[in-house]
């Protein structure tokens, strides 16, 4: 649906077979998900973002308007909540510890330590990005 309206002249199935050996790549092996999607995904989702908030901020599509909402930034941080970040994190939890022992870190103390790393870093980059 994104590749067509740019590239009309690509075939569906070249773009559906790369989709789908991106995606076969990622999720051949298991316990190398989280890293793959780390070392890969994650700093081009960060490049995307910085480059739309950069546009976002340069080249601006209209005028701000006066919306009459009293007090903006706590009403969408509590409203950001119904993203479902909340009840998403608690997937993305399991999927963090389960990586953590699959890495080789069997003591809890260690598993307590990196998953808490995880989630500082985690939070800082939610909080950059929000």
């Amino acid at each position: 649906m994104a590749i067509k309206p740019l590239f009309p002249g690509v075939s569906p199935i070249i773009v559906t077979a790369i989709y789908f050996a991106i995606n076969l790549y990622l999720v051949i092996n298991p316990s190398s998900v989280v890293d793959k999607i780390g070392k890969i995904l994650t700093p081009v989702l960060l490049t995307m973002l910085a480059i739309i908030i950069f546009k976002g901020i340069t080249t601006p599509i209209g005028t701000p308007i006066e919306t009459g909402i009293q007090n903006p930034f706590s009403k969408s941080f509590a409203e950001g909540y119904q993203t479902m970040d909340a009840l998403a994190s608690t997937v993305f939890a399991g999927i963090v510890i389960a990586s953590v022992v699959a890495k080789g870190y069997k003591d809890t103390k260690d598993q307590i330590k990196l998953t808490l790393l995880s989630g500082v870093i985690a939070a800082a980059g939610l909080l950059l990005v929000y």
